[in-house]
């Protein structure tokens, strides 16, 4: 049996769930970062456990995970499913996630939603995951683990809508100060070729998916989002926001 941490993951905090689940299965996993595409094929078996993970984009899966999942091929291969939301709401991610596995030819063995720093507001659950959730993934994996092995196949209940909600962009778009240095790291990462290579200065809008993969990753923090209707949005979603979700968990009834 091998294990595969399969994760979209932009910021970072998918990544970091996604393979502490897959820890929780075995300490021997193969990790597939798809944030960029796939980059190599993903060989799965039916004897194969993947944990495959992405963000919660405004209550779906992100339309590039999506693709590049649909584009996976599985022969069977036990999943868990995982969906990372910014402490606001993860609405129809795992059912979409769920469905997209399944005509991949996965076979869905648990779910789960968890909870990571919002990547456009930074101040939300500015501490997540933590060391607790990061324990609590790993013993999720531990229990998955143990349906597998005790070949128990069941319907996972998941909440969600059929059709799913509408895909909504978020209007803001990464800006960058005099401290940057024209690395062009942030070019290099940007999942949609969005920032222009030559000058990282000028990002294109239209391909923009506010991922904040470049705010997190620019060495002189030189990218942040800013302006009066982002200044007035954290606010109100701080408000409307702030309080702790919990982790959920999803096993075969």
């Amino acid at each position: 049996m091998k294990v595969h941490a399969i994760y979209f993951s932009p910021a970072g905090s998918t990544k970091k769930i996604v393979e502490k689940v897959a820890e929780g299965i075995s300490a021997d996993f193969v990790a597939h970062d798809i944030t960029q595409g796939l980059k190599e094929e993903v060989l799965l078996d039916a004897a194969d456990v993947a944990v495959v993970g992405v963000p919660s984009y405004s209550g779906r899966v992100p339309v590039l995970a999506a693709k590049y999942l649909s584009e996976t091929e599985a022969m069977g291969t036990k999943v868990i499913l995982v969906c990372v939301y910014g402490n606001r709401a993860w609405e129809d991610t795992l059912l979409e996630l769920s469905h997209i596995c399944r005509k991949s030819g996965f076979e869905e063995i648990s779910a789960a939603a968890f909870i990571a720093r919002h990547s456009i507001f930074p101040d939300v659950a500015a501490n997540r995951p933590n060391s607790a959730d990061l324990e609590q993934a790993r013993s999720f994996g531990e229990e998955s683990l143990k349906l597998i092995k005790g070949n128990k196949r069941h319907q996972i209940n998941l909440a969600g809508n059929i059709p799913f909600g509408e895909i909504r962009r978020a209007p803001f778009v990464p800006e960058t100060d005099d401290r940057c240095t024209q690395c062009g790291l942030c070019a290099s990462l940007c999942p949609t070729a969005a920032i222009d290579p030559t000058n990282a200065s000028n990002t294109d809008a239209a391909l923009c998916i506010s991922c904040a993969r470049c705010i997190d990753y620019c060495p002189v923090n030189a990218r942040k989002f800013s302006g009066a209707l982002y200044e007035k949005s954290q606010a109100n979603f701080h408000a409307q926001n702030g309080d702790r979700k919990e982790i959920e968990l999803f096993f075969p009834e």
